[in-house]
């Protein structure tokens, strides 16, 4: 019986997983970042792994600012993806305090990032720009859960993407398969290989459909 409870203990971790490094990938890419990959370590423990690309700003203040924020977005998209997960399959908003364990070690980089980057004064004015930021990433996700539930179950089957993996399927099954095609197609502009894109023409892109809490 401790066997089978272990093993559906297992089974939730792993599919919490998915969804959690999933809602990283989905957060990263409408931020304009190049997610060149994201996989699933082990089905036995919880951890995976996102990696991706940020624009270097050169010298646009409000531009580095923006992808601060980017950024801070896609930290906290793990954990706002299994809240929104946990509630799909329970109909509870009471997010376990043992699964917010796993992602402590995004947590703590977002707390760095935001009091490296002098982005909120410490106390009350940083944990209103976490709250906000939060409040913004759930509403994307919520938006484009379709795509997160693609990339996840991929990740169940696969347990590793690649950037061009990625955009195959959002751009072929999801619901907002026009959306992913133009945001790829940014990105390709952003990154291109061929020349360094300039400050103000990735800020034109971006600025065309933002989501932030500054």
């Amino acid at each position: 019986m401790k066997n089978v409870i272990r093993k559906q203990s297992d089974d939730y971790f792993f599919i919490a997983t998915n969804f959690h490094e999933a809602s990283h990938t989905i957060t990263g890419l409408h931020n304009y970042f190049q997610v060149y990959d994201v996989s699933i370590l082990m089905p036995t423990i919880r951890e995976g792994t996102t990696n991706f690309y940020i624009f270097d700003v050169d010298k646009d203040e409000e531009l580095k600012q923006i992808f601060f924020i980017f950024e801070l977005q896609t930290i906290y998209a793990g954990l706002i993806g299994e809240k929104i997960y946990h509630k799909d399959i329970t109909g509870s908003d009471k997010f376990p305090s043992h699964l917010k364990n796993g992602a402590a070690s995004d947590i703590n980089q977002a707390a760095t990032l935001i009091r490296k980057n002098n982005l909120a004064k410490p106390g009350k004015n940083t944990f209103l720009l976490k709250k906000r930021i939060q409040n913004d990433v759930e509403q994307l996700l919520l938006e484009h859960w379709d795509a997160v539930r693609v990339i996840a179950h991929a990740l169940y089957k696969k347990k590793k993407l690649n950037f061009d993996e990625l955009k195959k399927l959002l751009t072929t099954k999801t619901n907002h398969n026009d959306f992913w095609k133009d945001r790829f197609k940014k990105i390709k502009t952003i990154y291109s290989d061929n020349s360094i894109a300039d400050d103000d023409v990735v800020k034109d892109l971006v600025l065309e459909d933002l989501i932030l809490s500054i």
